[in-house]
């Protein structure tokens, strides 16, 4: 018969400690680059929206956005990340929780992790929201991260409806955008098979529904370069709407918009 051989691998408490560690890093890092990646939009978009000359606009001015988040909002990043990155590493300690009760048949714990689980996903999904409008504030403003996110709520709350409208709108163009680049992408992948390789397999569905996978999954990446931009334009909408109401930035349907709706409202507090 067939012999199987499991090795087991016991480690001591300073060993788990640092794996602990080291994921919680993990965290804290991709975090970060999230952030540094989402404001570096954020400001380019800043830029070219309250820029009246739009041909000084050019390829250097991401760059240099990036530059000034690294050297001027390294910190709110690195403080915004921290907060998401601790209710990550509580989630992955909860998860372990469920994993021992359930081992243990323990169903009365494994209800109230499931539900100490769920409110920390929810956490996290609030998190990560006012974050990002945070540093699209703090990338409009320059303020510092409990300013912006507090400016950040106040901007939602006026504007709840308009806000709510464009992020219903602008989910659906997004998703409609993920699944056309995958199915361009599957498409081609699944005629190449065909003609190369479709002796050497069984079936051509599975590899086909892999790269469908992992092309959707790539493509929300790029599409959540849009969704940042997006949400940045509409910050500096709101503001150019707010602050600016005698010589606005706005051009064309914006600025149509502005002009026939801005002058019935009284200009708003940014606090």
């Amino acid at each position: 018969g067939v012999q199987i051989t499991v090795r087991q691998f016991e480690f001591d408490t300073f060993v788990v400690r640092c794996g602990w560690f080291l994921l919680f890093c993990l965290f804290w890092t991709a975090n970060f680059i999230v952030a540094v990646g989402d404001m570096t939009i954020a400001l380019a978009v800043a830029r070219y929206y309250f820029t009246r000359e739009k041909w000084r606009i050019g390829s250097w001015t991401v760059i240099h956005a990036m530059w000034q988040v690294v050297w001027y909002h390294s910190g709110t990043c690195a403080y915004g990340s921290l907060l998401i990155a601790i209710v990550q590493l509580i989630r992955a300690v909860i998860a372990r929780a469920q994993r021992a009760a359930k081992n243990a048949n323990n169903k009365l714990a494994g209800v109230i992790l499931c539900c100490c689980q769920c409110c920390f996903c929810m956490m996290e999904c609030c998190l990560r929201f006012i974050s990002k409008n945070a540093y699209i504030q703090t990338a409009i403003f320059s303020t510092a991260f409990c300013k912006s996110c507090r400016k950040a709520f106040f901007l939602i709350a006026r504007n709840a409806a308009r806000i709510a409208a464009i992020s219903y709108v602008s989910a659906a163009v997004l998703i409609i955008g993920k699944l056309f680049i995958s199915s361009i992408v599957t498409l081609f992948s699944y005629y190449l098979i065909v003609e190369n390789i479709n002796d050497d397999l069984n079936s051509v569905a599975g590899p086909t529904v892999v790269i469908f996978l992992i092309s959707y999954w790539v493509s929300d990446f790029f599409m959540d370069v849009f969704d940042v931009a997006i949400t940045a334009v509409l910050h500096c909408f709101i503001a150019d709407e707010e602050m600016f109401t005698d010589e606005i930035y706005a051009e064309g349907d914006l600025k149509k918009y502005i002009d026939e709706n801005g002058a019935e409202k009284e200009p708003a507090d940014m606090e």
